[in-house]
């Protein structure tokens, strides 16, 4: 009875080792077909590759942190750069007002 119980488990012990080792094999096919297209491409066509990708990684960190700007602009209340453009033109028309009334009024007093 014991030497049936100690198959059993040695039979429940074999399936899992048989199918780590089929896995380990598929793996070690598929490692050795990319390792054989990586070495069959030419220098140009991987430099081309690691420029594309570094460029798709710049712009996608770039996005990001524009996006944290724009949410600290909005929790700091924070003018934004056109909002900045917008009041410096303003002051500008503003001055410019300032200086053509304080003109009149010299030329008033002179009269």
């Amino acid at each position: 009875m014991a030497k049936k119980k100690s198959s059993r488990k040695l039979v429940r012990a074999k399936a899992p080792v048989k199918r780590i080792g089929v896995q380990a094999e598929n793996l070690l096919i598929r490692l050795r077909g990319e390792a054989e297209r990586l070495i069959k491409r030419s220098r140009g066509e991987v430099l081309k590759d690691i420029r594309t990708v570094r460029k798709e990684l710049q712009g996608r960190a770039d996005r990001a942190v524009r996006a944290v700007e724009r949410q600290l602009m909005v929790r700091l209340h924070a003018a934004t750069t056109a909002q900045v453009k917008t009041l410096a033109r303003r002051i500008e028309r503003l001055e410019q007002e300032v200086g053509q009334l304080s003109d009149k009024l010299a030329s008033a007093r002179a009269a």
